[in-house]
C-alpha cells in the first residue's frame, strides 16, 4: 500500500527517488493520506508517570490514524515492551511493530522497571537526590552484544512482552563502527525470517555511525533507521544501497530550537517570508510543518517516526501530516532565508 501525500508534495516525493521501496504495511482501515508514512517511537513512553496516561497517549496516537510503533528492549528500563503489548492485546493485525536487540536492561534494571513512576515523582521533589543517586548507580544495560545466542534470547524476551509471536522488523540497537557484530548473525536472522517470527530485519542507529557500518555489513542493511532533520541533513550524508527501506527518526529534538531561534534572529527575513508564502514562521505550528515537510520530502517513500508523551503535541503532527504540507522548492527556499540551506557537506535539503 502507498498512498500519496496531500496537495503539493505529490510531485516531491515521487521525483526524489523513484526506485526506493516503501515497507508494505497492511491495514484493515486507510488512514488518512499520509499517516501511514508517520510512525511513533516509544523511547519516551515510561516518563508518563500513569499506566492509565500511558494508554490514552497510545490510544490517541492510533485514533490519529498512526498505524507504526517502534520500540526496543531497553526502553523504560525494560517496560515499554510490556505496555506497549498491553495496547496490542485488540490490534496486532492492524499496526506494524519494530523493536530492537543488542542493548539489555540488566535483571536488577528490569525489576526497577514497575518503580519508574514513583521514582520520577520522588526525584522531582528532591532533585538534589537525583543528583546523588546519579553519581553512585550501577550500570542500568549490559556491554552491547550483537551475536546470535543474544540475539535470539532478546528476541524471545520481546515476544513474551509484546504479547505477539513476530515482529515486523528486528533492528540492531545502535551498532557502532568498533562494535563486534558477529558474521553469523545475518543467517541467524534470515533463519527466524523463515520461522515468520520476525517480517524484516536491518540497523537503527545514528547517521554517523551507519556511515561506516553500511559498507562493513551490507547484509544488513536491508532496513535501515537513524536520525535525519532538516538543519542537519544526516540522510544526504548516507552512502544509501539502493535496495535499503529507510525509517528517519527525531525531525524535531534538535531542528526546531535552531528554527526557533533562527527566527528570532531573523524576524524580518521571517516576515518578507510569511508575505511571499503565506508561511508564517512566528506560528510554532508553521515551525513543525516546515520540519515535517522536509522530513517526508527527504524521505519520500519511508518512515518518518516522531517521540511525544504529549497527546496534543501527538494531535498536533498528525493534523499538519493530514493538512497541506509545504511543497519542496517552498521548503529550500525557506531554509536558504534562514541560513540553514548548507550542511558540512554542502549537499541541498533534496539532494540524493
Amino acid at each position: 500500500m502507498s498512498n500519496p501525500l496531500t496537495n503539493g508534495t505529490i510531485q516531491a516525493t515521487a521525483a526524489l527517488d523513484p526506485d526506493r521501496k516503501a515497507l508494505e504495511i497492511g491495514l484493515v482501515c486507510e488512514p488518512a493520506a499520509g499517516i501511514e508514512r508517520l510512525g511513533f517511537g516509544l523511547s519516551k513512553l515510561m516518563r508518563v508517570p500513569s499506566r492509565t496516561d500511558r494508554q490514552r497517549l497510545l490510544d490517541s496516537v492510533y485514533d490519529q490514524g498512526i498505524r507504526h510503533f517502534d520500540v526496543a528492549r531497553m526502553y523504560g528500563l525494560g517496560a515499554s515492551e510490556k505496555e506497549l503489548g498491553k495496547f496490542l492485546r485488540s490490534k496486532r493485525t492492524q499496526v506494524t511493530v519494530a523493536t530492537k536487540f543488542g542493548i539489555e536492561p540488566t535483571l536488577a534494571t528490569r525489576c526497577l522497571g514497575s518503580l519508574q513512576a514513583p521514582v520520577r515523582w520522588f526525584f522531582t521533589r528532591f532533585p538534589g537526590l537525583k543528583v546523588a543517586a546519579s553519581e553512585t548507580r550501577q550500570p542500568l544495560y549490559r556491554p552491547k552484544r550483537f551475536n546470535p545466542d543474544s540475539l535470539r534470547t532478546s528476541l524471545d524476551m520481546s515476544l513474551r512482552q509484546l504479547g505477539t509471536d513476530y515482529v515486523d522488523i528486528l533492528f540492531l540497537h545502535e551498532p557502532m563502527p568498533g562494535d563486534h557484530i558477529a558474521d553469523e548473525l545475518s543467517d541467524s536472522l534470515k533463519d527466524l525470517q523463515r520461522q515468520g517470527k520476525i517480517r524484516e530485519f536491518g540497523m537503527s542507529s545514528t547517521a554517523n555511525s551507519l556511515m561506516t557500518l553500511i559498507g562493513q555489513h551490507p547484509g544488513l542493511t536491508s532496513v535501515l533507521q537513524f536520525d535525519n532533520d532538516a538543519t542537519s541533513r544526516q540522510i544526504n550524508r548516507l552512502p544509501l544501497p539502493p535496495h535499503s527501506r529507510l525509517f528517519t527518526f527525531a525531525p524535531f529534538a534538535t531542528a526546531l530550537p535552531v528554527v526557533q531561534a533562527r527566527c528570532e534572529q531573523e524576524s524580518s527575513v521571517v516576515r518578507n517570508m510569511a508575505e511571499r508564502t503565506g508561511i508564517d514562521l512566528r506560528s510554532q505550528q508553521e515551525q513543525i510543518r516546515l520540519l515535517l515537510s522536509y522530513a517526508f520530502h527527504a524521505n519520500p517513500q519511508g518512515m518518518v517516526v516522531f517521540a511525544s508523551t504529549k497527546v496534543h503535541h501527538v494531535a498536533a503532527v498528525a493534523a499538519q501530516v493530514r493538512s497541506e504540507l509545504i511543497g519542496e522548492d517552498t521548503v529550500r527556499l525557506i531554509l536558504e532565508e534562514l541560513g540553514l540551506s548548507h550542511t558540512d557537506s554542502g549537499v541541498e535539503v533534496g539532494s540524493s
